[in-house]
């Protein structure tokens, strides 16, 4: 998992104009305070638009707050909002060649 990293972005469309529609998807999640579940997903970059979450694949967890990303591993992960704050996030996948246009 690659460290968390401070960045400039706190917008979701802006993080939908740096990333192409047709090579990648960009999907804006928000989730209430005390929120928690699991799941499998792809690997792609997770950024903190606001509050602080968790997401913690096995043993790895990585803790993201507002203004920070980080690229997440693909798999089975637990997922869980942090502090007495609403979480906003923004998930950017690659697509896959066959799906690209």
């Amino acid at each position: 998992m690659e460290d968390t990293s401070k960045n400039n972005i706190t917008c979701a469309d802006k993080l939908k104009e740096m990333y192409p529609r047709n090579t990648h998807r960009v999907s804006v999640f928000k989730y209430e305070i005390g929120c928690s579940f699991g799941g499998i997903m792809r690997s792609g970059k997770c950024f903190a638009v606001s509050g602080q979450f968790s997401y913690k694949f096995g043993k790895n967890e990585v803790i993201l707050e507002e203004g920070e990303n980080a690229l997440l591993p693909g798999g089975e992960y637990e997922f869980k909002v942090l502090g007495k704050k609403d979480v906003e996030l923004v998930m950017v996948w690659k697509l896959p060649k066959e799906f690209s246009s």
